[in-house]
């Protein structure tokens, strides 16, 4: 029976937003208990392409967006686990500040105020203010001082406009985050426009200088933004750690061929969606699927996803 090799998709680790530190710390364990150990994504990525030989119930896991809390929170609890991980890193919002501290024994009463994620955003898109996500100096320590990866996560995480007709945003994130770089005014006149991924919908962008009126963009200008992104977000990561980024983390989990085709121009192996599924050998490495996981998940629930997960189901084992 073929190998599985599931991936655990993380975002804030905080007291103030996200999954808070005890409780990932308690996933961390109960993973090493029932015998689950930590493999990089390069790793992943190698066993996926050629099969070669990984080690024995391994599973990876990955951040988005860096935020600063994977900083202060995340990493010292990855060190006492002896757990390796990759982070998605936007590079639009690397910034030149000196470490911060940690959640260590003697560094807790010295710790930076931390934004949740939702005001991490805000800081950057309205105010240029990127203190909120790691800063070149975090992580060329997290590649270089800690054995972990960067994730290439686009330049600048842009969305675009999905239609022209107002209406409610699907789901509860704010329809506007993301879109501030190409739309000055996204809530002009009060009115919502649903939003996706620039890089997997063809989407409404303004169509002149002044940003007044919408037009949509052509699949071939869609790929050449893309594949402008994300050139430049292996280029900016390259300069910040010293190694190109192998993998790519899909804004919203969404792709398309257009956008696969550009991914792989720029010279990204492979790419991660936030679908739950399967990862095997010879599986298509630009559609990588990851367990996303929340605040509340029990410990013994997580170790039972994955349990489930590598499971074969009654018709694998038929045919094996």
């Amino acid at each position: 029976m073929q190998l599985v090799v599931p991936v655990l998709a993380y975002r804030a680790i905080s007291p103030v937003c996200g999954v808070p530190p005890a409780e990932f710390s308690a996933h961390l364990e109960a993973l090493a208990q029932a015998g689950w150990r930590s493999v990089s994504v390069s790793e992943l990525i190698d066993f996926l392409k050629s099969g070669k030989p990984i080690r024995e119930k391994p599973y990876a896991i990955t951040f988005d967006d860096t935020y600063l809390d994977n900083w202060v929170y995340a990493l010292p609890v990855l060190r006492r686990s002896g757990v390796r991980a990759a982070f998605g890193c936007v590079s639009a919002y690397l910034h030149d500040e000196p470490p911060r501290p940690q959640a260590t024994g003697d560094a807790a009463s010295t710790l930076p105020s931390l934004p949740t994620s939702r005001e991490a955003w805000d800081l950057a898109l309205e105010e240029d203010d990127y203190s909120a996500f790691m800063s070149r100096d975090e992580v060329r320590a997290l590649v270089s001082g800690e054995g972990h990866e960067l994730l290439g996560h686009t330049h600048t995480l842009q969305l675009c406009f999905a239609s022209t007709r107002p209406g409610a945003p699907s789901g509860d994130a704010d329809p506007y985050i993301g879109v501030h770089g190409i739309f000055p005014d996204p809530e002009e006149d009060g009115l919502a426009y649903p939003v996706a991924s620039a890089y997997a919908c063809d989407g409404f962008w303004p169509g002149d200088a002044l940003g007044d009126g919408l037009l949509r963009r052509t699949t071939a200008e869609r790929i050449e933004f893309c594949t402008t992104e994300f050139a430049l977000n292996r280029e900016r990561i390259l300069d910040a750690v010293g190694v190109e980024p192998r993998a790519l983390v899909w804004p919203l989990g969404a792709c398309d061929a257009a956008s696969v085709q550009a991914a792989s121009l720029a010279g990204f192996e492979a790419a991660f969606t936030n679908q739950s599924g399967q990862n095997r050998h010879g599986c298509d490495l630009f559609r990588l699927h990851r367990e996303r996981v929340e605040s509340g998940t029990p410990s013994g629930e997580l170790v039972r996803r994955l349990e489930r997960l590598v499971t074969p189901s009654l018709w694998q084992r038929i045919f094996a």
